[in-house]
């Protein structure tokens, strides 16, 4: 039994008996007993580096129509139909920011358009094919928009939860051949 493997003695029915009246709910003690089983699990979800490649362990450029895109919490994504390497057309999945991040960073985020052309700079997924994490991406009329908005202001200093070369808000690697963007001055 659960109870005796957290070192309490008890028979049937004296589990559900110690949460009720230690002022616990059945609810809030399974959840508690859960998450106390399971360290990991409610921080894997959200870890980029664990699912992820960096983008200089293998970079993904993916060009191609935007199929969708969701911008919400917690959060947004885009289905990209592009052509990787020569390879025939498929749909990406991309992963990005939730909306409410990307919108206090000011992200343009209307300027991406279901049924138009786009270019996007993205972390290759480790396991799981077709699926990437946004990092940039680069608009037909030049614009660029950039992925870094999961830092935080703290007054007016910046710290970028980015990789250490992608710190800079706005800035594309120089070896993608696109102009440098000048780094954000909020």
């Amino acid at each position: 039994m659960v109870a005796s493997r957290l070192g309490f003695s008890c028979e049937e029915g004296e589990l559900l008996r110690f949460f009720v009246l230690s002022g616990h709910t059945l609810q809030r003690g399974v959840a508690i007993l859960i998450l106390s089983l399971s360290p990991g699990i409610p921080f894997a979800h959200h870890s980029i580096p664990v699912n992820y490649l960096t983008y200089q362990e293998s970079p993904l450029v993916l060009s191609g129509t935007v199929i969708d895109v969701h911008v919400r919490n917690p959060h947004s994504t885009i289905v990209l139909e592009a052509v990787v390497q020569g390879e025939m057309v498929t749909e990406w999945l991309i992963h990005w920011a939730d909306g409410n991040t990307l919108r206090r960073r000011g992200a343009t985020l209307d300027k991406i358009r279901v049924g138009e052309p786009l270019t996007v700079y993205a972390r290759r997924h480790k396991r799981v094919p077709n699926v990437a994490y946004f990092r940039s991406a680069l608009l037909p009329d030049g614009t660029l928009i950039s992925g870094c908005a999961g830092g935080v202001y703290r007054g007016n200093e910046y710290f970028a939860t980015c990789d250490r070369e992608e710190a800079h808000y706005g800035v594309l690697p120089t070896s993608v051949g696109h102009p440098r963007i000048a780094q954000d001055q909020r």
